[in-house]
Formats: structure tokens, sequence, C-alpha cells
């Protein structure tokens, strides 16, 4: 029974990160039909700040509730727990909007303040709401909230496509449908606690984690993001809108990975805590090879027809040739091992090593990875990612090992 629910909760975890990976990879497409490689570009600049926020607020508030929530036994303790999480979420927001203005002086002169703060608060809401339901395993609201959501947005873009399509619509469009879904599926669900006391106790509980998942999320951000930065630095704007599209369609299958390791940590923290390491051997090894066999799936299929796809989904002006293509793909492997291994780690409660490793991948980002971007242009943006991810998954795939040996 336990193997069937941890199966269908894997299946239902994958299906759900699936529609909001298949939103952003049509919401990319729509921009990049509907407007320019400048709008394109804007874009995906702006969700790798997007995603900084967005680490920022998971390690702070969902890292932490989903390793401390599934240990504990209390039912009055648990609801405490619940509502003051959602109160250091309120407070978090009331810090980001006072923040955007600045990020609009000095980065995104083209937006307005309004669209860029409802995007910025309707992308965090929606994903903290996702990693509550994923920590108190409701994984089918989960699912259903996601669903609804990207189909309201992709409706809404692909109307908004047949006139002019601006950049502030797009982010009026995303930000909206992302907080009404979230409101609408939230309400009556949970109680907002912003009481003093509440606030410090779950902020104690959750600071262990979070001080050292602080640094792993700026790391991580940085690792994942500083690329485009540095494409726009020496090469153009255009060129970040060529890379990131290219990018996005080698790397489809990987938001699935990522929904499947939020299921996985709670999962994990609860295993461990019963002493059924040999349990989570078996689910590491079955994730595994999935993650093998839809990957080389995929690569195979881009390998015959990439070149094809992306100028039918994007159009002529991003096609840069099929091995960019096989390396983002390759590249994509190691993601999903790295955000499998993560998930371990965290629930042994050994962020440090992930923060060791990841050392090591930003260390060769900015000064291996600047070298290649600027010598090599895209294909060097590929590689510097392809072994970005690399070394740390190599790195945290032995400290799994190791940890397992000293557990026994």
């Amino acid at each position: 029974m336990k193997r069937n629910a941890f199966l269908s909760g894997s299946l239902m975890s994958m299906v759900e990160q699936g529609f909001a990976s298949i939103t952003s990879f049509l919401t990319g497409i729509i921009i990049a039909r509907a407007t320019n490689l400048t709008i394109s570009g804007s874009y995906a600049l702006l969700l790798s700040i997007v995603m900084i926020f967005l680490g920022l607020q998971r390690v702070v508030i969902a890292v932490p509730f989903n390793v401390h929530y599934p240990k504990m036994q209390n039912e009055k303790d648990k609801m405490t727990y619940i509502s003051a999480s959602a109160g250091i979420e309120v407070v978090f927001l009331i810090l980001l909007v006072a923040a955007i203005p600045i990020l609009r002086i000095f980065i995104f002169h083209e937006a307005a303040v309004i669209p860029l703060i409802i995007f910025f608060i309707g992308y965090l809401v929606k994903d903290c709401a996702r990693q509550y339901f994923f920590g108190i395993n409701r994984i089918v609201r989960c699912l259903i909230m996601s669903c609804t959501q990207c189909v309201i947005q992709i409706v809404l873009l692909f109307l908004l496509a047949k006139d002019d399509m601006s950049f502030n619509a797009i982010l009026m469009v995303i930000g909206c449908s992302c907080m009404f879904c979230t409101v609408v599926f939230l309400i009556g669900k949970i109680r907002v606690s912003l009481h003093p006391w509440a606030l410090k106790k779950a902020w104690k509980t959750n600071w262990w984690t979070a001080k050292w998942s602080i640094g792993i999320s700026m790391s991580d951000s940085i690792k994942n993001q500083l690329a485009l930065w540095l494409i726009k630095l020496f090469i153009s704007i255009d060129a970040v809108a060529i890379f990131n599209n290219n990018n996005t369609l080698a790397v489809l299958p990987q938001p699935v990975f990522v929904g499947l390791s939020q299921y996985l940590l709670p999962n994990f923290s609860a295993a461990f805590a019963e002493k059924k390491d040999t349990l989570v051997k078996k689910r590491l090894l079955m994730v595994g090879g999935l993650i093998l066999v839809c990957n080389f799936l995929w690569a195979g299929i881009l390998f015959f027809i990439g070149r094809q796809l992306m100028n039918w989904l994007y159009g002529e002006e991003y096609l840069v040739g099929t091995a960019i293509l096989m390396v983002c793909c390759i590249r994509g492997i190691f993601m999903s091992f790295v955000n499998m291994a993560s998930a371990v780690l965290q629930a042994v409660q050994r962020p440090q090593i992930i923060m060791r490793t990841l050392m090591f991948s930003i260390a060769f980002l900015a000064v291996g990875g600047s070298l290649l971007i600027w010598k090599a242009g895209i294909m060097g943006a590929c590689i510097t990612m392809l072994m970005v991810y690399a070394i740390p998954a190599t790195m945290q795939i032995v400290e799994i090992i190791r940890v397992f040996k000293e557990r026994k």
C-alpha cells in the first residue's frame, strides 16, 4: 500500500510539474512569435531575477517546512506551524514589494512598477502554495491548482498575441492568473498568523535548515542565472533569447524531475526519521533509472528533428544547430540528478554538503565560464552550464554514498 502511495504521489507530482513545464514552454513560444528577440530576451532576464527571489522563498519557508512538518506528531503544533509559515511568507512579500521599484530603476526600465509587482507576487505566491501542498501531501489539490492556472495563462496569452503584446501585458497576465488560482485553492484551507511569538517560533524552527539553505539558494541562483547575464555582457540581449529558447526545448523534461524532487524531500525526510534507509535506496534507484530513460529518449528525438522543431516552434532566427541542443540535453541529465541528490541531502539535514559542491561549480562558472562564453559564444555558454551541473551532481552522489555508509 505504501509503495503504491509513493508511486501515485510521485506520478502526480511529475504530472503537476509537467503542466508547469509545458506552460513555461508554450509561454516562451507565444512571446517569441508575437514579439521580438529583445522582448523575449528581457523576459528571460526577468525570470532569472524572479528565480533568485523564488530560491530565497523556498529556503526560508518551503524547504524547512517540508523537512520539519512531516516529522511533527501533534496536530495543534502542525496547525500553528502552518499559520506561522504563512505569516513569514506575507512578511517576505512585503519586503519584496519594497525592493521592486529599485529593480525597475536599475534593470527593467521598459516595465512599469505595478505589472512587475503583480508578476513577482503572483509567481512567488503560487510556488509557495505548491510547496505547502507537497508538504502536507495534498498532491491532487496541487495538481488541479496548477493545471487551472496553466490553462488560464496560455489562453489569455494566446488571445493577447492576436493584438499588440507588450512586455507589461505579459507580466499582468502571468501574475494575475497565478494570484487568482492560488487564492481560490487556498481560501479557507490555511490561516495566516502574524503574531510575533508564532513567527519567532516558526523562524527558530526553520533557521538551522535555512541558514545553510540561504547560501545554497544564492549560490544555486548564481549558478543558474549568471550565464544569461554573461551572454548579455559578451554578446547581446538577442543572444540571451536564442540561448534561452534552445535550452528550454532541450531541457523540457527537467521541470518534471524538479517537481518529483519536491515530492521526494518530505517523503525521504519521513523515511529517514523512521530509519528506513533501504527503502530510500530502492526509491533512489527507481527514480535514477527513470531519469536516464526519459532524458535519453528526448535527446534521441532532438537529434533527428531538433532543428525542425526549433524552426517550427520559435522561428528561423532561433536556429543555432543540433550540437547545441545535444549539449543542453546532456546537461539536463545532470540537472535531474542534482535535484534528486539535493532532496536526499536536505532530508538527512546535510545542507552544508550541497553548499560545498555548489562552490566548486560557481568557481568554474566565474573563471572558465566567462572565458568560454567570451570566446565561443552560445556554444561556450552551453558547455559552461553542462560543467556547472556535472560537477555538483558527481560530488553530491559521492557524498550520498558516504552518508549511507555512515548511517549503517
